[in-house]
């Protein structure tokens, strides 16, 4: 950091010293970095803002450039001061989760698929079943146990594994009127059939 003693003796140079560019951004990034020095040139502070660059064994860089202006006690910018951190590290992680949301997301599609595609047979097994007029009392039982665990279990994969509203984080959360003993006597059904 120049102090303000300084700035004051310095003469104007800007030309000279706000057009130098860091060896540490490459030839393809020049359009890049002339903007950058324009705009340090009308007093702006830029970033911080991302860009590659290339270290000094040559291997490239992720980079979070700030730069701002020094400017002199009339306000012009003579110099200008850059901070460049290497980011190389949290992209590449963040590159890695995108990956494994989006793998994810594949798996979570296929998933949704497998586990649809059964369903629709047991509930058409269930719905002939339950048309046969001399069905024994517990064959019947079963077939509504099973019809209103498949449709249940059918709403929960089809909410569950769509995957875009999940991602979204759209869930439509569907409200009902319920009669509270209707659940409850599911349940003592499913229940008193399993303890006979």
């Amino acid at each position: 950091m120049v102090s303000p003693k300084r700035l004051a003796n310095q003469r104007d140079t800007t030309s000279d010293k706000v057009r130098r560019r860091s060896r540490i951004f490459p030839r393809r990034n020049r359009d890049e970095t002339t903007r950058i020095l324009q705009k340090v040139r009308s007093g702006q502070h830029i970033g911080p803002y991302e860009t590659e660059g290339v270290r000094k064994d040559g291997a490239g860089v992720q980079l979070s450039v700030t730069v701002s202006p020094i400017l002199n006690p009339t306000g012009q910018a003579i110099a200008a001061s850059a901070i460049a951190r290497d980011i190389t590290e949290h992209k590449r992680t963040e590159q890695i989760l995108m990956d494994a949301d989006r793998r994810k997301d594949e798996f979570l599609a296929i998933l949704g698929h497998e586990l649809r595609n059964p369903l629709t047979p047991i509930r058409h097994a269930v719905d002939v079943l339950s048309r046969q007029d001399d069905l024994p009392e517990k064959a019947r039982w079963a077939a509504d146990m099973i019809g209103r665990q498949s449709e249940q279990l059918e709403r929960l994969v089809n909410d569950l594994l769509d995957v875009s509203r999940i991602t979204r984080g759209e869930i439509q959360l569907r409200k009902q009127a319920v009669i509270v003993q209707d659940p409850l006597a599911d349940a003592l059904q499913n229940v008193a059939q399993l303890l006979e």
